[in-house]
């Protein structure tokens, strides 16, 4: 795919490219048993996440605060 989508000026894939490959596309049961299996990993991620920069903010807000000592431990 890299070698087709090169282009002048900006790398381009386009349905045109695209359609000179064989893809397997797996059965409907097969991508809902997937999608099944995999959608609570994607929500854990995505909770982690927002976990994450809520603890950056906190961290960001409190750690000036600890440094100069206007809050004590």
């Amino acid at each position: 795919m890299r070698n087709v989508s090169t282009g002048a000026a900006q790398d381009n894939l386009s349905l045109e490219k695209i359609r000179i490959f064989d893809f397997l596309v797996p059965d409907k049961e097969t991508m809902q048993l997937f999608t099944r299996i995999t959608n609570p990993m994607f929500l854990q991620m995505k909770n982690l996440l927002v976990t994450n920069e809520n603890l950056r903010q906190a961290r960001d807000l409190l750690l000036p605060r600890l440094m100069n000592g206007s809050i004590a431990v």
